[in-house]
């Protein structure tokens, strides 16, 4: 359970229930994503859903792909252009989808990046410069230090909250719980 609510599988098809055992929402779903900021992202086919828990969801359009929810933005890529960006929980556009890579928010913060530059973002979208460029190997924490893989992931640079360069590593992972 997280926050009173749980993911559970029935006959192949997923869905979500509360601690009484009531669903909110039925297994009709192929997947469903963690719940977080009180949302779910839901699958049934080539359709997204954000699944609400009062039981509400909401088709998402095909026109973006929909990823699941971090800090209360969630980020999406245009199908046209296969640029990054975020909405909020209402699933309004907060920051266009104008970059080449984008991580979930940790700390506050994510990194961007679009052709040979990168910056560390807040949710109103300030940008503040790195030192390399960030890309789907980027992890950002919760504390705002983080690390990217480099040379085909043979090491890793650690990197302090103003994203210069600690130290490079042979291998990094993250930390849970």
């Amino acid at each position: 359970y997280k926050g009173g609510y749980c993911i559970v599988k029935q006959d192949g098809r997923w869905g979500i229930m509360d601690k009484s055992g009531k669903f909110i929402h039925q297994c009709t779903y192929d997947s469903i994503s963690d719940i977080e900021s009180e949302i779910a992202l839901a699958k049934i086919g080539v359709d997204s859903y954000y699944l609400y828990l009062d039981g509400k969801k909401k088709m998402l359009p095909k026109e973006y792909t929909f990823y699941p929810y971090s800090e209360g933005y969630a980020r999406i890529k245009s199908n046209k252009t296969n640029k990054w960006g975020y909405v909020d929980t209402k699933g309004v556009f907060r920051i266009n989808a104008e970059f080449d890579f984008a991580s979930d928010f940790h700390g506050g913060h994510a990194l961007v990046a679009k052709g040979d530059k990168s910056w560390q973002i807040n949710k109103k979208g300030d940008k503040r410069g790195t030192e390399f460029v960030a890309d789907n190997t980027a992890v950002l924490f919760d504390n705002g230090t983080g690390y990217i893989k480099r040379n085909n992931g043979e090491s890793s640079i650690f990197m302090d909250k103003t994203l210069h360069r600690v130290k490079e590593y042979a291998e990094i992972g993250d930390f849970h719980d």
